[in-house]
Formats: C-alpha cells, sequence, structure tokens
C-alpha cells in the first residue's frame, strides 16, 4: 500500500531537478529581458534572429504592455522600429531568438580557400552543366534548324522487303554578322508527287541554299525563276544550278544592278488555248509545244487563266490537275460555257536533250535615267541526246532537214529476214486513176516477199496513207488506202518522227526617261 506515494514523490523530485534553472538551461532558452533606449525610431535588439511572436515591451510608467500596433519588429535582422515611441528613456524587452543566424551563408569547407594547381581540373564543390555541342546529331551552331529524318520497311507476301527513306532539313540564319544563309535538303525515294507521278526519281534529291550579304544575293540548287522586268521577255522556270543577283554604286547617284543565272532546264514551257465544250467541266487534254499529246507536266509550273483572270488551283476552288495524264478539270466555281477564253500555261518534262538555260538583266542609271539590257537563251546540246542514241544516218537526215522542223521524219522501215512471228510486209506499186505510186507497203505472210519490218507513227487525219485494219495476226496490221485528188486518206505514215534539238534566243534593250516628275518616256527593242 505504501509503493505507490513512494514512487510518485521520487517522480516528482526527480521532475524539479531536471527544470530546476541553471546557467546552462538559460543559454539553451534563448530567452533574452534586457533594457532599451528610447532615443531613435530604430533600435538593434540582438545579432541572431528573433522568434516572430515572442517581443514583449514592458512601459514603465504603468507596468503594462505596449501595444503591438505602435511598432514593428523585422525578426530576420532583430530590429525594432517604433511607429509611436512612448514618451519614457527606456523600456524593458523579452523577447526569444533562433540558435542559428540565417543571414550568413553556412558551408563546410570555404570554396575560395580551395587551391586548384591546374586550370583544367573541375570545381568539386560547384556543378556546372557540360558547355559542349549538346546530344544533337546535328550542331550548327547559332543557326535555326528544324526538319526530319526517318526510315521505313515494307513487305509483304506478294512483295519482297522494301527499305524507305526520307529526309527533309531547313537551316535559316547568320554565319557571319553579316552573311545570311537559307537551305532547304530534302531526299525522298518514294517517286510521288501531288496528283501525279514525278518526272524522274532524282527529281526529289532537291537542294536550295541561299547566301545573301545585302546588296548581293547568291542561289545555288533547285530553283525559279521568273522574267518580268522588261516588256518582251517574260517566262517563268524551274531550273536547277546557280543565281546571282547583285547592286553596285558607281558614282554620283548612278548604280548598276545585275542578274545572271546559269542552270539546267527541267522542262519546256507551252501555252494552250482550250476549246470549251458547252457544259462540259473536263478534262481537257493538254499538248505540248509541238503538239505532243502524252506528256508528263511538272507539278506547280501551271497557270490557267479565264477571260484574263488567274484560277486557283484546288478541289475546293476553281481546278484540278492531273499531272501525270496532262489533263484539266474545272469545279463548279467556275461553269465552262464555249463563250470563255481558257489559257494554260505550264512546263512540262521533255528529257530529249540535255538543255542549259543561260539568263542575264542589266539596270543602269538613276532616277532620271535607265538603261536595260536583258539576254536570254534556251537550247538543246545536239551532242547529248537523253532517251536515245541517234544512229549516223539519223544524224544526217537532222542535218539535212535543216530549220523545217516538219522534214524531221525519218522512214520507219528496214529490210529484214522473214520470222513467222513478227508482222512483216511487202513493197510493191500499183497505178491509181494514171498516178503511180511506187513505194507501198503490204503485209504478207510470204517468206519470200516479206522481208520489210515497218514502223508507223499517228500522224492525223488527211496527213497519211494508212489506216489500222483488223486482222489475225499478231500484232497491229496498217493498210494502204489510196489519195483523192492527191489529198491522202489515212491516219498513219510508216516514218519515225525524230525530236529535233532546239535553241532560242532573245536580246532586249530599254531605255527610260523621267525629265520631270509627271513625264514618264519608255522605248523597248528585241
Amino acid at each position: 500500500m505504501l509503493q505507490r506515494p513512494i514512487f510518485g514523490l521520487i517522480l516528482i523530485v526527480a521532475v524539479l531537478l531536471c527544470c530546476a534553472p541553471t546557467a546552462g538551461a538559460q543559454q539553451l532558452s534563448r530567452f533574452h529581458l534586457t533594457s532599451i533606449a528610447v532615443t531613435t525610431d530604430t533600435v538593434k535588439l540582438d545579432s541572431m534572429p528573433i522568434v516572430l511572436g515572442s517581443v514583449l515591451m514592458i512601459d514603465p510608467t504603468n507596468s503594462e504592455a505596449i501595444d503591438s500596433s505602435r511598432y514593428s519588429i523585422d525578426a530576420v535582422n532583430a530590429t525594432l522600429v517604433w511607429n509611436d515611441p512612448p514618451a519614457v528613456d527606456s523600456i524593458k524587452v523579452s523577447y526569444r531568438t533562433f540558435a542559428i543566424n540565417m543571414n550568413k551563408p553556412l558551408f563546410r569547407k570555404d570554396i575560395s580557400k580551395v587551391e586548384q594547381t591546374e586550370e583544367f581540373l573541375l570545381d568539386p564543390f560547384a556543378y556546372k552543366p557540360s558547355e559542349g555541342k549538346g546530344l544533337s546529331a546535328i550542331d550548327l551552331g547559332d543557326l535555326d534548324y528544324n526538319g526530319s529524318f526517318s526510315r521505313g520497311v515494307s513487305f509483304g507476301n506478294s512483295q519482297n522487303v522494301v527499305l524507305n527513306s526520307s529526309f527533309n532539313l531547313q537551316v535559316s540564319g547568320f554565319i557571319t554578322k553579316d552573311i545570311e544563309i537559307t537551305a532547304a535538303l530534302t531526299d525522298n525515294n518514294i517517286p510521288v508527287q501531288p496528283d501525279g507521278s514525278t518526272q524522274q526519281l532524282q527529281e526529289f534529291d532537291r537542294v536550295y541554299i541561299q547566301i545573301e550579304k545585302k546588296p548581293h544575293k547568291l542561289i545555288v540548287g533547285d530553283y525559279e525563276i521568273a522574267g518580268n522586268k522588261v516588256h518582251f521577255m517574260r517566262f517563268y522556270k524551274n531550273l536547277q544550278g546557280g543565281s546571282y543577283s547583285g547592286s553596285f554604286n558607281i558614282k554620283d547617284s548612278l548604280k548598276l544592278s545585275t542578274s545572271a543565272s546559269l542552270a539546267i532546264a527541267k522542262g519546256r514551257f507551252s501555252r494552250n488555248v482550250l476549246n470549251i465544250i458547252e457544259g462540259n467541266q473536263g478534262p481537257y487534254k493538254l499538248t505540248g509545244a509541238n503538239g505532243e499529246t502524252f506528256i508528263i507536266i511538272l507539278s506547280g509550273t501551271e497557270r490557267v487563266f479565264v477571260n484574263g483572270r488567274q484560277l486557283e488551283r484546288g478541289a475546293e476552288n476553281d481546278y484540278i490537275m492531273d499531272y501525270n495524264l496532262g489533263e484539266i478539270s474545272f469545279t463548279p466555281n467556275v461553269i465552262m460555257t464555249q463563250d470563255l477564253r481558257v489559257i494554260v500555261e505550264f512546263e512540262y518534262s521533255e528529257q530529249n536533250y540535255f538543255r542549259s538555260l543561260a539568263h542575264t538583266y542589266n539596270e543602269f542609271g538613276n532616277n532620271k535615267f535607265k538603261v536595260k539590257l536583258g539576254f536570254y537563251s534556251e537550247q538543246d546540246s545536239k551532242n547529248q541526246p537523253l532517251q536515245a542514241d541517234l544512229t549516223t544516218e539519223q544524224k544526217r537526215f537532222l542535218t539535212e532537214a535543216g530549220e523545217t522542223l516538219t522534214e524531221a521524219q525519218f522512214p520507219g522501215f528496214r529490210q529484214t529476214t522473214f520470222d513467222a512471228n513478227r508482222v512483216l510486209y511487202q513493197m510493191k506499186d500499183t497505178l491509181v486513176n494514171g498516178t503511180l505510186y511506187d513505194t507501198i507497203f503490204e503485209y504478207s505472210t510470204n517468206p519470200e516477199l516479206a522481208t520489210y519490218s515497218l514502223t508507223f507513227s499517228y500522224t492525223g487525219p488527211g496527213a497519211g496513207n494508212y489506216i489500222p485494219t483488223a486482222t489475225t495476226a499478231n500484232g497491229r496490221v496498217f493498210s494502204w488506202i489510196a489519195p483523192v485528188n492527191g489529198v491522202p486518206q489515212g491516219t498513219y505514215e510508216p516514218v519515225i518522227t525524230l525530236v529535233t534539238p532546239k535553241r532560242r534566243q532573245m536580246t532586249t534593250l530599254g531605255f527610260e526617261l523621267n525629265p520631270t516628275t509627271n513625264d514618264h518616256i519608255y522605248a523597248e527593242g528585241a
């Protein structure tokens, strides 16, 4: 019964001993009681930060606490600022402080006292991100660039494994303080273009690089050029090569502006005036400059005009182009009537010869007068045919044809040995209405007579002496039909139309005078 009171007494004594105030306990409590003079508006209370809310001030005149609205405490800096100081010489203040001064930097070792014996050693107490070129596979310094690079594999139960690749990169920015570069590089091994096919696979390996240092500009790669600064020399071409443009100040107010291009022409220009059928929206077949019917139009080179107004491509706009078939169709936005004048200008693929283009335009003068000189030359290289090599006889034939393109029709028959699996002809002559025709070819299966192999070309109605004939032969057979009053009645002829190398050149010279602000005189010759 007595054990429980004795244990309680011992516990009370232990608590009182632990809580008894000592010098060490007072230091650990961080409690301060001091007197301060009320002589200035700002008083520094301590060197350590003060616990906010622990400050208590006693007015010695009435021994009451001073209202906290009469002063403000900066706890971090341990500073007292009076808003309404009491009219006494000094007051008593009590407060508590933190054990750590949060205004001073804390560190285990002073970095300033760490010595580095070598410049290449890293600071062991400071982290610095890598100042290298980063993880990018392509580093272009201060240039802005974006693009894509992809690889794809396609396969199926009826095809082999095919690797497809695509690369696209655009770059722009300044390579030096005053030299700006703009570049676009594309590479795609899939031969597809919008609404049609490409002329050849290399068209997708496109490169465009422009370097500019004002007032000079240099373009290299695949680019477009338009001539519209003079009256007679107006054109638009897709080229692959180089172009330069710039200006030079001669003296006083005289200035020379010049531009020059030397490149390979990708296509040939053609202009079609369509024969519109009432209410027929298309498709309308487009032809080449020499009447070619099977052409591939270069994508984006067409310009379509209806009564002088230029139309816009697109199914939601005015017309649709099939570049592969060379056809144009009009949308319901433009109702076709026979009273409309429709003109289509475009470039189409014609890879018969290696074709080069040279162009220059120069302008010299000032605000009062100007002299303009332009030169344009587009020519085929007769010694570099692309599609087929000409024989010696065909070259001699073209030389004798001269400038007459309609006579560049090489005979399309040659003598050969008999073959029962081929369509062969025999040569004969006949007399019609007193006129002797000595070179007539007739289909034959006689081994002794059928010794000629013929190649026929379509010449149009009334321009040939042969027509197709239905037979049981393993191939197409043509039969000769007699002319009437000297006028051919057929549509085909045993000839091979040779494509001749062509050249087109123009030089223009113009003068422009501005004697007054209201007078303008201009003259040009080509």
